[in-house]
């Protein structure tokens, strides 16, 4: 699960996110990095001319939030290991039942890949904006 440095290419992939789908449309699909993951766990680049970086919408109800952040990259967790844990309402938590957008720097991976755009020397400053923004759109029926 550990970054290799390698940047792939999304066209075509159950991980290309660059127009509206819906996130578990291919969860499911016989995609080698879906397997090892068993569901989404994977940082994306972010366009850095973009506005918003990201877009989550419910078409049912028009809920819609949008993301914007200075950061590099979002690490997409869709909740794949839940091991039948128990909730507080006295439900199991089934797995791939939520989504977690972590703005960051690509992870450090194998031979500490990608270290060198998270390390903060002595009197260095680390700055990062990330904005959330919630609204509701008109829904076509």
């Amino acid at each position: 699960l550990a970054p290799t440095g390698e940047l792939l290419e999304v066209d075509g992939t159950p991980f290309d996110f660059r127009y509206m789908r819906e996130i578990g449309e291919d969860i499911k699909e016989e995609h080698p990095q879906l397997l090892i993951g068993n569901g989404y766990d994977h940082p994306f680049l972010l366009v850095h001319e973009a506005s918003p970086k990201v877009k989550l919408a419910h078409r049912f109800s028009g809920r819609v939030l949008e993301i914007d952040s200075t950061s590099e990259s979002v690490l997409v967790y869709t909740q794949n290991y839940t091991d039948n844990q128990r909730i507080q309402c006295g439900g199991i938590l089934n797995n791939r039942r939520s989504i977690a957008l972590e703005f960051q720097n690509l992870p450090i991976g194998i031979n500490e890949v990608n270290k060198e755009n998270s390390m903060i020397h002595a009197g260095e400053k680390y700055s990062v904006k990330t904005v959330y923004k919630f609204k509701v759109e008109q829904v076509n029926v």
